[in-house]
């Protein structure tokens, strides 16, 4: 029985076909791409025939489980059959999408800046997310939460960034790093943390079929929606469930596990009493008021903040953004509770890197005003995180022992080299 909140070792297509009509809001995912890779025992080379008959019994699946009004970005590249030519699968499958219902409301560029060299062409520096929607209802869509940083400090601009538009820069996932399993095509986690964030609202579910490292899952996880995963190769179900166990179920958690890591646990202590953890994090957090005093010109300011409005004259907008964007950058502050949960929000999601300084604060302070709605369930809120990340943490009484600060798949041959029995369908590309 398939449920929320999981991600499945199984082929996506007998997956899919448990998951009832109508469930799913917004689905991320990258298929196979047919180019002959070795993905943990499996080449994905097909007939063209045979594959994209495979794509379309997905594609007609993937809109049975959509809710109307709901979102499929279809990530790919290219394919080859023959001679070496290739074919971009977002033409090759076009028509299916069509003949499936789906209808096609953006094409986004996910513009890199490593990539495959060639001998014979130009290297490749990106790829392609459709973004099909499925008729029938409105299509929910909040640019806010997205907004990135204006290149100029025009005041015309909206106080909290601009639409980042359709072509994402975004550095493709360095072998070896903190993100990095050993799947060889994990993409970064800010392209689907765009995606969850801009087109679906806390609670609603949010699937990858082609769940390969699980960066789908594991984002929408930590943003506060329930999510679903297939991955039919058995070492990336692995690293993928593993990941989970590295984040909490919402921002809120995730932002606190980050300042428990950051503070509570310094100076390399791996293991710390959970009173004391308490203790510190609820005496650190009493002084944000006065430290935000300081911050502000004006205190009332920040609860226009916590409503997202655009209030400041066009000379005072230029002025705030000089003031937020210079506190931020600048390490002296770096005592200072309010420029210690915008570190804590950096570890927890990497899309703060493209926010200007008025959308850094806007978020420590819609975080704040919910810790203090939360102040009497701080303990229990810890013991949740402990809890809900047994890859960080682990609990022996009192005693909390923080067992992996960076978040890191570390290299596992035993499981790597686990290899599943043979099967008839495809593997994730992701």
């Amino acid at each position: 029985m398939i449920t929320v909140n999981n991600i499945y070792h199984t082929d996506c297509l007998e997956g899919l076909r448990s998951i009832d009509n109508n469930s799913v809001t917004t689905v991320h995912t990258s298929p196979p791409y047919n180019i002959g890779k070795d993905y943990s025992g499996y080449k994905d080379s097909l007939a063209r025939k045979e594959y994209l008959s495979f794509v379309k019994d997905a594609i007609c699946e993937l809109h049975r489980v959509i809710k109307t009004g709901g979102n499929l970005f279809w990530q790919t590249g290219y394919t080859t059959f023959e001679n070496g030519y290739i074919y971009p699968i977002d033409h090759l499958t076009f028509e299916i999408f069509l003949e499936a219902g789906f209808r096609l409301k953006d094409r986004i560029i996910w513009r890199y800046f490593g990539g495959m060299s060639f001998k014979n062409k130009f290297t490749n520096k990106h790829e392609t997310i459709l973004w099909w929607t499925k008729p029938g209802a409105d299509t929910f869509f909040d640019v806010f939460p997205i907004r990135e940083k204006s290149k100029e400090l025009d005041p015309r601009n909206n106080l909290f960034g601009r639409n980042p538009g359709n072509v994402w820069e975004v550095d493709r996932v360095a072998f070896g790093s903190v993100a990095q399993t050993s799947h060889i095509a994990v993409f970064p986690e800010e392209i689907s943390d765009r995606i969850v964030l801009s087109t679906t609202r806390l609670g609603e579910i949010c699937m990858d079929p082609f769940s390969g490292s699980g960066t789908l899952c594991k984002v929408a996880k930590s943003r506060g929606r329930r999510f679903i995963g297939f991955e039919i190769a058995k070492a990336y179900y692995q690293e993928s469930v593993k990941r989970l166990g590295f984040v909490a179920d919402s921002e809120y958690k995730n932002v606190l596990s980050s300042l428990i890591k950051l503070k509570a646990f310094q100076s390399d202590k791996r293991n710390q009493d959970l009173g004391r953890i308490f203790d510190f994090m609820y005496h650190l957090l009493s002084t944000f008021d006065v430290e935000c005093t300081n911050l502000f010109e004006a205190i009332e300011e920040y609860n226009a903040f916590l409503v997202k409005e655009d209030i400041l004259s066009k000379r005072r907008k230029i002025e705030f953004w000089k003031k937020t964007d210079s506190f931020f950058e600048n390490k002296k502050n770096d005592c200072n509770v309010i420029y210690i949960l915008n570190k804590c929000f950096e570890d927890a999601f990497k899309l703060t890197s493209v926010y200007n300084g008025a959308m850094r604060l806007y978020q420590i302070l819609h975080w704040y005003n919910s810790f203090r709605e939360r102040k009497d369930q701080l303990y229990n809120d810890i013991c949740s995180i402990v809890e809900e990340e047994p890859e960080s943490y682990r609990r022996k009484g009192n005693t909390i022992t923080l067992v992996n600060r960076h978040k890191r798949i570390k290299e596992d041959k035993r499981i790597r080299n686990q290899q599943d029995s043979p099967q008839t369908s495809l593997i994730t590309d992701r």
